[in-house]
């Protein structure tokens, strides 16, 4: 199964600048030192204090119990560190379906 972990946070403009130089080396170290799919962080369009990190997985887990040693634990981590940044949010999805059939994987352009 493939998941997807998502952090949301929201900073000051004070903040701003500290955010980005700590996700910057974190993401280096991650990349490092922890095998993770893919990390991806986005930052909101019009609000440069909102960020979305996504953490993607794809493992195999037979029981999601978070009181153990979970994949997500990279996640939940980063949420425990990023709260001096101000609003954070971790959340964990599972990909519901998977498009096994690779003619419909490329949709076309409507033109």
């Amino acid at each position: 199964m493939k998941y997807l972990e998502v952090i949301e946070l929201r900073t000051s403009q004070e903040n701003h600048s500290l955010l980005e130089q700590y996700l910057t080396g974190w993401m280096k170290q991650v990349k490092k030192d922890i095998k993770v799919q893919s990390i991806k962080i986005y930052k909101h369009v019009d609000l440069e204090t909102d960020f979305s990190i996504h953490l993607h997985h794809d493992l195999k887990i037979k029981n999601l119990g978070f009181k153990e040693t979970t994949p997500f634990s990279l996640g939940e981590l980063l949420k425990n560190e990023l709260k001096e940044f101000e609003l954070v949010n971790h959340s964990v999805w599972i990909e519901q379906y998977q498009n096994r059939n690779k003619k419909y994987h490329n949709l076309k352009k409507e033109e």
